[in-house]
C-alpha cells in the first residue's frame, strides 16, 4: 500500500483531530502556491491547470466562500460548464464538476431569474431545472431522496446531483463515489425509467448487491441466437461487473429476458460502490444489445 493510500485510510478512521489539522493547513499552505504558480501562465491554467481543478472542486464542495476561490480557475470553469450545456467543445473532460446552486442556477436561468428558482421547494425546483436540462440534452428524469436531488439525461445518461443542505451541484458524474447505498438506487431506478424497462436491487445475506432487469423478448429470435448474442453480453460487460447472467423465459403471451448483475458487496462499504461510471456503462450495453435481441416492454 502506498503512502498515500495509507494516509488516507488513516484519517477516514482517527480520532485525532490535531493529525487531520496538520494536513488540511499543509494541503491549503502547498495549495495555495499552486494555485498562485498556475494562474500565474493563463495558458497553463486554461489548458493544463496543475491540479486539474480538482482543488477548487474541493473548495466549493467544502462551500468554502467563492472570494477564496482561485479566481481565474473559477471563472475558467463556469465557462466550460456553459460550453458543456450547450453541447459545445471543452478542453478539458467535463465530468464530476463542482458549482454551488446560484453560480450554477445564474447559467442555467440568468441572473435575474436564479434566486427565485433557488427558492422554489424541492419539487419544484427539480422540476424546473428538468425541464431546462431537457432544453440541452433531451429526455430527463429526476428523483428526490435523502437530502438530494438526482437528474439522468438520455441519450447521454449525465448526472447531475444537487445536495439541499450544502447547497452544491455535482455536475456530469462519473468516477465521484456515490455517498450511500440510496444514491445508488435512485440512479439506477432513473436509468431504468429513462429505457422504460422494470428493475430492481436486492442483496443477499451475504451483502451481495445484485441488479435484475425485466424486458421483453422477441419471439423470433432462435435460442441460438440467443445464446450467440447473451455470450457476446456477458462478455462486454465483464469490463463492469463480476456476475452476468441471461435467462430467457417462455410465458403464454409473451417471451420475458431477465437479466441479473452484480453491483457490489455491501460488507465492504463505500469503497465498493459502483462509480457512476460503471452504472451509465452498464446501460449503455444494456440498451445496445436490446436493439439485437430484446423489444422493451411498452
Amino acid at each position: 500500500m502506498t503512502i498515500e493510500k495509507k494516509i488516507e485510510k488513516y484519517l477516514r478512521t482517527t480520532t485525532e483531530l490535531s493529525k487531520v489539522s496538520f494536513v488540511v493547513k499543509k494541503l491549503v499552505e502547498h495549495m495555495n502556491d499552486l494555485c498562485e504558480r498556475c494562474q500565474s501562465d493563463r495558458i497553463v491554467c486554461a489548458l493544463r491547470p496543475l491540479c486539474d481543478r480538482e482543488y477548487l472542486n474541493l473548495l466549493i464542495d467544502a462551500t468554502v466562500d467563492e472570494k477564496l476561490y482561485p479566481k481565474f480557475c473559477y471563472s475558467l470553469q463556469k465557462k466550460e460548464v456553459i460550453s458543456f450545456l450547450h453541447g459545445k467543445s471543452t478542453i478539458k473532460p467535463m465530468h464530476d464538476i463542482k458549482l454551488a446552486a446560484i453560480p450554477f442556477l445564474e447559467i442555467l436561468f440568468g441572473k435575474r431569474n436564479a434566486k427565485s428558482v433557488f427558492k422554489l421547494p424541492p419539487k419544484e425546483f427539480a422540476e424546473s431545472i428538468m425541464k431546462k436540462l431537457s432544453e440541452f440534452f433531451g429526455e430527463v428524469a429526476y428523483s428526490i431522496s435523502e437530502g438530494k436531488i438526482f437528474w439522468v439525461t438520455k441519450p447521454q445518461y449525465y448526472i447531475f446531483r444537487y445536495d439541499l443542505n450544502k447547497k452544491v451541484f455535482s455536475i456530469n458524474m462519473d468516477s465521484e463515489i456515490f455517498g450511500s447505498v440510496d444514491e445508488i438506487i435512485e440512479v439506477t431506478k432513473l436509468l431504468c425509467k429513462l429505457n422504460k424497462v422494470d428493475c430492481f436491487l436486492f442483496s443477499t445475506a451475504e451483502g451481495l448487491m445484485y441488479m435484475k432487469i425485466f424486458l421483453e423478448a422477441s419471439k423470433n429470435l432462435e435460442p441460438k441466437d440467443f445464446a450467440l448474442i447473451s455470450r457476446e453480453f456477458q462478455k462486454e460487460m465483464s469490463a463492469f461487473s463480476d456476475f452476468v447472467n441471461i435467462i430467457r423465459r417462455k410465458e403464454s403471451e409473451k417471451d420475458q429476458i431477465v437479466i441479473v448483475i452484480s453491483i457490489f458487496d455491501e460488507s465492504e462499504g463505500v469503497e465498493s460502490f459502483p462509480s457512476p461510471y460503471i452504472l451509465k456503462n452498464i446501460f449503455f450495453k444494456i440498451e445496445e444489445y436490446s436493439k439485437r435481441f430484446l423489444k422493451h416492454t411498452k
